[in-house]
């Protein structure tokens, strides 16, 4: 396959899967990864998509940022930093 060919079906991939993640709100990573992979190597594929799922998330987080319900999320921190730990000590 051409380089050419290659770059566009590999655009092509992470649109479809932007697309996805852009109509369910996840699936990016699992669409891309395995699109990305059938075209080239899964060591290329999933450093590229982390960087593409990190970018995408840092740019909703502004949005985010401003519509969260902070009282609730105070809770669910105070629980997963309790939880974390003793999920740790049940599974080592």
């Amino acid at each position: 396959m051409n380089p050419e060919t290659s770059w566009a079906l590999s655009a092509l991939c992470v649109l479809v899967a932007a697309v996805v993640r852009g109509l369910t709100g996840f699936g990016f990573a699992a669409i891309a990864v395995v699109g990305l992979a059938m075209l080239g190597s899964l060591q290329q594929a999933v450093p590229l998509v982390l960087f593409l799922e990190v970018a995408s998330s840092v740019m909703l987080l502004r949005s985010a940022w401003r519509g969260a319900n902070y009282p609730l999320l105070r809770r669910l921190l105070l629980a997963a930093a309790c939880g974390v730990p003793c999920g740790i000590l049940l599974l080592t």
